[in-house]
């Protein structure tokens, strides 16, 4: 018997550790985002969280929802990994 519910994606359950672990490795200096979605993604298995190889693309998600919240700058298309960069705006530094 299938459920017409949608199905949950497993990753969901750890939004919050995985936006922690990206505001940890963002920093006061601009990062690519690239660089910054594989020092989160090798920093998760010490928030307790096992990536997967498709990983990559949730951690992207979730930075565009900080970015979009204000919990990240961005210069450049956010979308273009290698293009773009991110940091901890002003505000949470001082």
């Amino acid at each position: 018997m299938t459920s017409d519910l949608p199905e949950e994606r497993p990753e969901e359950h750890h939004s919050a550790a995985i936006d922690s672990v990206i505001l940890s490795c963002a920093g006061a200096e601009w990062v690519k985002i690239n660089v910054l979605i594989s020092k989160v993604f090798d920093a998760l298995p010490a928030a307790g969280v096992i990536p997967h190889v498709d990983f990559g693309q949730i951690i992207a998600e979730r930075l565009y929802i900080l970015i979009d919240n204000g919990g990240l700058e961005v210069q450049g298309n956010m979308r273009r990994w290698r293009d773009a960069s991110v940091k901890l705006p002003s505000k949470n530094l001082a």
